[in-house]
């Protein structure tokens, strides 16, 4: 049995797939492949939730995990994401093929995403009318995600709450603090898409704690990966990234060779 989270980017599939893992599951992040999904027990991100019908017929006997959240916050989070990352996007022809299925645009525009919202809950829903007990609908705001998951997966609930994961607020606590390493603006904006205003230069100044680099290797989402690459790019080597970066060699190792 494999197990599929086939809701949309920005439905809390980072959280989803951390929850996975912490349930033992080998779980594979944005997979480009059946063959790479063949080799874990778990898959998420856009190409899943674009396939998903078709990992039905392959993998006979799997679990499917609808993510939602409500339409109006998941189309601001949406903008803010491709905000910071289309060209990103753009430079990837599959990322790009798969934006083009799922909203019919490589682009944000909010009436082609609020249409896609609404014409892939249609085709999720009717997809499994008659078959509950292989599809789970998940809203990440329910408090009781932990027990209907784990009731649906047939896993004992853990003692820990569920798993928080948000590229969005991390990759902005990253750029902040590459600006208070860096004092470069521009550095900022280069590596990670976020363009900080400049009144902001003195508040990290103040700011006088560490940065928690945990959070960057929990997420390994496409904006941690594309910081990762960028530094490379920009510095060279590891060891001068990291250094100029702020952060240890091994975070960055791990954040280069993420999957």
């Amino acid at each position: 049995m494999k197990i599929f989270a086939i809701g949309l980017s920005k439905t809390g599939i980072t959280s989803l797939g951390a929850a996975l893992s912490s349930l033992g599951y080998r779980v594979k992040k944005f997979p480009l492949s059946f063959d790479e999904i063949r080799q874990f027990d778990a898959a998420t991100d856009s190409p899943i939730a674009l396939w998903f019908q078709d990992l039905d017929l392959h993998f006979p006997g799997s679990k499917f995990i609808y993510t939602t959240r409500s339409k109006t916050d998941w189309l601001g989070s949406c903008e803010a994401m491709w905000r910071r990352q289309e060209s990103y996007f753009g430079d990837s022809v599959f990322i790009s093929a798969i934006h083009q299925a799922l909203f019919s645009t490589t682009v944000f525009s909010r009436d082609a995403f609020s249409m896609a919202y609404d014409r892939h809950d249609e085709r999720v829903r009717n997809y499994f009318i008659n078959r509950p007990n292989d599809l789970l609908n998940l809203n990440i705001d329910d408090p009781m995600k932990w027990e209907k998951m784990c009731h649906f997966l047939g896993k004992h609930i853990p003692d820990f709450p569920w798993p928080h994961e948000n590229s969005s607020v991390i990759i902005k606590q990253l750029a902040l603090h590459l600006l208070a390493v860096t004092g470069d603006l521009n550095l900022v904006t280069e590596l990670t898409g976020i363009i900080i205003a400049p009144d902001l230069r003195e508040m990290t100044r103040q700011v006088d704690q560490p940065f928690d680099e945990l959070s960057l290797t929990s997420d390994r989402g496409w904006e941690i990966r594309k910081f990762a690459v960028c530094a490379l790019r920009k510095f060279g080597s590891l060891e001068i990234a990291a250094r100029e970066c702020g952060l240890s060699v091994k975070t960055l190792e791990c954040l280069s060779n993420a999957p």
